[in-house]
């Protein structure tokens, strides 16, 4: 009697979710992290929303409060794998911190997220180029969006590898809103 393999699903689910975003990069002015903090102390909630989700890992959490620290914190920790940043920055807007991200070399596939205060400020963060953004999303005063966020982005560059190796089932959610 030999000892079997293991079982080729099982191998099969191991390989899901390549990609992990495991270090955020909160690019804001101080007045606006101090808002993000105040509305729910970030960190600690990103780590219990994770947690609720049995979830083994939280991403870690780096704040900038301009552009140009914001890029070369990216440039010096190549663990980062999300910026997150603003509308407002106190050196550039979001578009141009995406913009210039994109064409500083560091990573190009690196995804830059914009998290609006209000739904004015979106459409003029938006328009300025073809996909400067990954997403945006609109802060509404509960931390929860932190998670959907990471969640987005991760679902959003593992589900063609994820569809494709093991047949991961999509539900596809088009809102008109």
């Amino acid at each position: 009697m030999g000892v079997r393999g293991p079982d080729r699903s099982h191998a099969a689910y191991q390989d899901l979710m390549r990609y992990r975003i495991l270090d955020i990069l909160l690019v804001a002015t101080p007045y606006d992290s101090f808002l993000l903090e105040e509305a729910g102390e970030l960190s600690e909630r990103l780590a219990g929303e994770f947690r609720n989700l049995d979830v083994h890992y939280a991403p870690g959490l780096t704040v900038a409060s301009t552009g140009t620290e914001a890029i070369e914190i990216a440039k010096r920790q190549r663990s980062i794998n999300l910026i997150l940043t603003t509308p407002h920055v106190a050196d550039m807007d979001a578009a141009e911190l995406a913009r210039r991200v994109r064409e500083s070399g560091i990573r190009r596939d690196l995804p830059v997220v914009l998290l609006a205060w209000d739904t004015s400020e979106l459409q003029p963060q938006t328009s300025r180029g073809p996909a400067l953004f990954e997403r945006a999303f609109l802060w509404q005063g509960d931390a929860r969006i932190l998670l959907a966020i990471v969640k987005s982005v991760e679902d959003w560059r593992n589900v063609e590898h994820d569809t494709g190796s093991s047949g991961v089932p999509v539900i596809l959610l088009i809102e008109d809103d």
